[in-house]
């Protein structure tokens, strides 16, 4: 299946279907907006996010995004990024890439993160720690395996992080199987 298509599938057919209300929408983005109720389903709303924007993220924190991440970046304004198992950043179309960027910042507060090459980018479900792709030039190679870190590990000399998916799209799989399995 080509990326394109597979990020689409993703957002589309389980993110967008499960999606839950949230408090404090603008009006603009609410299914309901006179409905009189704090919390409300939101609206699908397309990215405004550009390519110049995540190139603006990877030189800022020296790396190279997985394609597939891109183009789910790209693609449509996802409000609340809880997925269960996984916790992506949240988006707003007033600035869709800030809560990714404060995800990513993560590297300058520990040493740990730049030391093995692994990027946050989501967070674990059950706050267990962050959830990295490894973006050296081995992990780009391979297809930028997908890392948990656990945050009371990382002083731990010979902790590297532990290896849960060999890529993003079989991040994503899991996911859409976690979803499926409460339908």
């Amino acid at each position: 299946m080509k990326p394109e298509l597979r990020i689409k599938t993703f957002v589309d057919d389980f993110i967008l279907p499960r999606k839950g209300p949230l408090p404090g929408l603008p009006e603009k983005f609410r299914e309901n907006p006179d409905n009189g109720e704090e919390w409300d389903d939101w609206i699908e709303v397309a990215s405004c996010v550009t390519n110049q924007d995540l190139d603006a993220i990877e030189e800022r924190f020296e790396t190279t995004l997985p394609h597939l991440l891109k183009l789910y970046l790209k693609y449509k304004i996802i409000f609340d990024g809880d997925f269960g198992i996984y916790r992506f950043p949240d988006m707003t179309p007033d600035n869709p890439l800030k809560n990714l960027i404060s995800q990513i910042d993560v590297i300058n507060q520990s040493s740990f993160f730049k030391a093995h090459k692994l990027l946050p980018f989501a967070q674990d479900g059950n706050d267990g720690g962050p959830i990295c792709f490894k973006y050296d030039e081995d992990g780009i190679e391979k297809g930028f395996p997908i890392y948990f870190v656990d945050y009371d590990l990382i002083h731990n000399r010979d902790y590297e992080g532990e290896i849960i998916y060999e890529s993003f799209i079989q991040l994503i799989d899991a996911i859409e199987r976690n979803m499926q399995s409460y339908d």
